[in-house]
């Protein structure tokens, strides 16, 4: 099995230039366009960010492939080989970062025969570093972080994001999810960042105790 320790190290240190990148492109005036929709939004600075990633990891792996979500966005092929390959997302969080609102984050994954073996999400403006590998856990500025334990839904803190998509169709299923949720009742269902749910959730673990039908959510 390669140990890609080394990949890990150094998607950490350009994490960081990028989130540096980030933190001083937030007070400057920014020009704003629209994708898939008009909540999904891009800014000059995540083509920027994205291209010093990508061209950053290229001149020290040329061999990998890249997937990056401004240039899929434009139109460059995203596909998934076997091959080594970074996905990036520059600035996940751009509609706060737009509005300056200081939830933003760099985030990066490296997959090997379509299997993530690593990710790496950096908080641009308050410096927290989120690491995980395959078999090797998942750590918060260099403390492990662990899975609770609770099985009980109706005492669980879930976190939940709508997405970009506001069409009918969508939002009756998110709204409908939510209904699952409060009724349960938990103790909270909080909107958050895709960034907290995939540091807290995806790449930390989560325990594999099934919901019941009543408690079964729609995916979205």
């Amino acid at each position: 099995m390669a140990d890609w320790s080394e990949c890990l190290d150094v998607a950490v240190d350009i994490a960081r230039r990028a989130g540096q990148m980030v933190s001083c492109a937030v007070q400057l005036e920014k020009r704003v366009s629209s994708k898939s929709t008009p909540t999904d939004l891009v800014t000059e600075a995540d083509h920027q960010v994205e291209e010093l990633i990508i061209s950053t990891l290229r001149e020290k792996y040329p061999t990998h492939r890249f997937i990056g979500e401004e240039s899929s966005a434009a139109g460059v092929k995203c596909e998934l080989t076997d091959s080594p390959t970074w996905i990036i997302d520059p600035i996940d969080g751009t509609c706060n970062f737009v509005h300056s609102f200081p939830m933003v984050a760099v985030s990066i994954g490296f997959a090997v025969r379509k299997e993530l073996e690593f990710g790496v999400i950096y908080h641009c403006f308050d410096g927290t570093l989120y690491t995980a590998r395959k078999g090797h856990g998942a750590f918060c500025n260099g403390v492990r972080l662990q899975v609770s334990k609770e099985k009980d839904v109706s005492k669980a803190l879930i976190l939940t994001e709508i997405g970009a998509k506001r069409d009918s169709a969508t939002l009756d299923i998110f709204l409908g999810n939510m209904k699952k949720i409060l009724s349960a009742p938990t103790h909270g269902s909080p909107a958050g960042r895709r960034r907290r749910i995939i540091s807290m959730v995806c790449t930390a673990g989560t325990s594999q105790q099934p919901l019941s039908s009543s408690e079964r959510l729609e995916a979205v």
